[in-house]
Parts: C-alpha cells; sequence; structure tokens
C-alpha cells in the first residue's frame, strides 16, 4: 500500500517567468527585469499598477470582452456583442523616483483592448490582441489564434509553454543527456555538521523560476529550535538524476548556494499536522535554462483539482523502506479526502488537511 502527502501549492502555482513567480511569491530574485509588469503596466515601488483592461500581479490577466477598470469590474457597455467598442482608455500616469507624476500628467491612451483603428471598431485579427491590438498572440495550440481581449489562447498553449499568454517555456517531460526526465527536478542539500565541505541530501523541490526553488518548509525546519535553519547552510542542484552530492555526473550539473529562505507565516510544523508545508529557496544566482533544466509548467486550475491520476517524482522511499539515489517517478491515483482518511494509517490521519493533496493505492504494490 503506497500513500503520498503531497502540499498542494508545492505541486501546482503561479507562472514560470521569473518576474511573475517573484511577484507570486511577494520575493525578488535579485536578476529580476527592471519593470515585472507586463501590457503597459507602470511599477509603482513593489506593486504594478496596470492599464485598463488588465488586472493580476504583473498585469498578465487580460479582462476579456466588455469588461475593464481596476480588478475587471466595470462594464463598456450593456451590448456584449459590441463590448468595449469605440472606447478609448489610457494607461496609469508615469511613476518617478519620487512617486506618481501629478495629476494630469501625459499618459498613453489607445483602443481598448480588443480593438484598433482611428474610430476603434475594428476587431483585433485572429493573432493579436489587446489595446490597439498591439500584442502577438503566444505560443498557442491549434490554429494559433487567441482571445483579442485577453490574449488568452483559444485552444490552450502548444506543449511547452506556459498558460495563460503561452510566451515563456517551461520543462516538460524530455529525456536529456543525463537521462533525467524531469528537467526541473531540484535536489535541496545541507552542509554537515562534521565536514564543512560536505553536504548531505535532504529533500527534493522543483524549479519554478531561474532562481526560485519550491520545497516543503519541514525540510529547513529546526524542530528543535522552532525555527527556520539559516539559507548558508543549504545548497541546490539541478541537472541531477543521482541523489549524491558528489556523483560523476555532477560535471554537467548545476549548483546554487541557497540566499534567502521563506516559509509559509503561520507554519508550525507538526505540532499543527504539517500544514502550510511549504518554503520558497531565493539562489544567490539565476541557473541557466533550456535542456536539462527548465521551470516546471505551473497551471492551477479546477479541472487539476478533479483530475484521476497524477504523477511524482523524486528520491524517496521505495519498496524496501529506503531512500532511492536514483530519481524515479510514479504515476499514482488522487483520492478524495475522505477516502483518504478511511484508508490511511491512524497515525497518519491528522496530517490529511485541506491544503494537501491525497495520493497512492488502497491495496496492492507499487
Amino acid at each position: 500500500m503506497l500513500f503520498l502527502l503531497l502540499t498542494a501549492l508545492a505541486l501546482l502555482a503561479p507562472p514560470c517567468s521569473r518576474a511573475a513567480a517573484a511577484a507570486a511569491a511577494g520575493l525578488e530574485t535579485g536578476s529580476a527585469s527592471p519593470n515585472p509588469c507586463q501590457h503597459g503596466g507602470v511599477l509603482d515601488g513593489d506593486r504594478c499598477r496596470c492599464t485598463p483592461g488588465f488586472k493580476g500581479k504583473t498585469c498578465e490577466i487580460g479582462c476579456g470582452n466588455n469588461l475593464i477598470g481596476v480588478d475587471c469590474k466595470e462594464r463598456c457597455s450593456n451590448d456584449q456583442r459590441r463590448g468595449c467598442e469605440r472606447k478609448t482608455v489610457c494607461g496609469p500616469e508615469p511613476v518617478g523616483p519620487a512617486g506618481p507624476a501629478e495629476p494630469g500628467a501625459p499618459r498613453t491612451c489607445t483602443c481598448a483592448p480588443g480593438f484598433r483603428g482611428k474610430s476603434c471598431n475594428t476587431l483585433c485579427s485572429a493573432r493579436k490582441y489587446g489595446p490597439d491590438c498591439k500584442y502577438s498572440c503566444g505560443h498557442c495550440a491549434g490554429d494559433g489564434s487567441c482571445d483579442p481581449f485577453s490574449g488568452q489562447c483559444v485552444a490552450g498553449c502548444s506543449l511547452g509553454f506556459q498558460p495563460p499568454l503561452c510566451h515563456r517555456a517551461c520543462g516538460v517531460a524530455n529525456t536529456a543527456r543525463n537521462g533525467s526526465v524531469f528537467p526541473w527536478q531540484a535536489g535541496l542539500y545541507r552542509r554537515s555538521d562534521a565536514d564543512n565541505a560536505h553536504y548531505e541530501f535532504q529533500c527534493g523541490g522543483s524549479l519554478i523560476a531561474e532562481a526560485l526553488v519550491l520545497t516543503a518548509a519541514h525540510c529547513v525546519e529546526d524542530s528543535a529550535a522552532g525555527s527556520v535553519q539559516p539559507a548558508a547552510r543549504y545548497m541546490v542542484a539541478l541537472g541531477k538524476t543521482q541523489s549524491a552530492w558528489e556523483a560523476e555526473e555532477d560535471a554537467t550539473a548545476t549548483k546554487r548556494q541557497v540566499s534567502r529562505i521563506h516559509v509559509e507565516p503561520y507554519y508550525r510544523g507538526g505540532a499543527d499536522s504539517f500544514r502550510g508545508d511549504i518554503a520558497v529557496l531565493v539562489l544567490e544566482r539565476s541557473v541557466p535554462v533550456g535542456g536539462a533544466i527548465m521551470p516546471v509548467c505551473l497551471n492551477w486550475t479546477p479541472d487539476n483539482e478533479a483530475r484521476r491520476r497524477t504523477q511524482v517524482a523524486g528520491w524517496g522511499e521505495t519498496e524496501n523502506g529506503k531512500a532511492s539515489e536514483t530519481s524515479y517517478s510514479v504515476v499514482v491515483p488522487v483520492l478524495r479526502r475522505d477516502a483518504c482518511i478511511a484508508h490511511v494509517e491512524i497515525n497518519l490521519q491528522a496530517y490529511v488537511t485541506s491544503d494537501k493533496i491525497c495520493a497512492g493505492f488502497t491495496e496492492g504494490a507499487y
């Protein structure tokens, strides 16, 4: 019988571009773009002020037809078919070193998203979207078309590109030179107490941006002290299939020092059934992306929650009860919470909390 309790956010969460992932986590990566705001948004301190027709932490989400204004709460017209046709919108005021410009400062005005032309009554072509139709659709599947108002691909993203806009490349299962089929798989290592030059394997993780790795909070906690271990004790390795720190394959692996560790503020470890068992590791330098190393594609939707099977990978315990030295993967069925509690061992039932996904087999072997 095999059961896995997986923290939901560790599997599925915000986008894989460096700026978007950093914004979603509320972090700086150390190498972020000067302006992470998309679609003409203006960076004001640590937040983006979006152009009318877009919302989100980096203005990455289009409002859609007939919606505009802050957080897309205003309608352009009572006629859904015409929507924001013939409407002009103006972007946010410029922001300088001293803050936003004075009221009345020049602003860029365009047709509302989805339209172009002198009268703003010409709908964008199939592969254009946004105000004045000035943005190109991403790597869309099917005929390549996207929604002219929001930019979301009609048939979803082509394989290897990140929803919702499908502009950013992200990892897909492929066989790299080192044999790994999961280019986002990371290994977390802690410096040995006995030998400062030696690092011991602690946990797996997922690369979610060029300088961010997602792992479990219990992997970096000092349970005796009730605090997080110093970041300086940890290293991350990518492009590996072997868990040993000094494996032969390490000539092609990439290793980075962890510079900061961010843990969910309400995390209390075993005292609270490991709720919020999430940690984001900020690396001292970005890793080179491509080939054997790619950020994971992150796409949380209601469809994911209802799916019947999922795939997990890493260096966990095998049928002999010992941690594997080689990375493996397994496809397991996802169980409803009530079914999980009914089948899991009594001493584990308290850990089946709402922020976790329960997956495994109720009978039989692996």
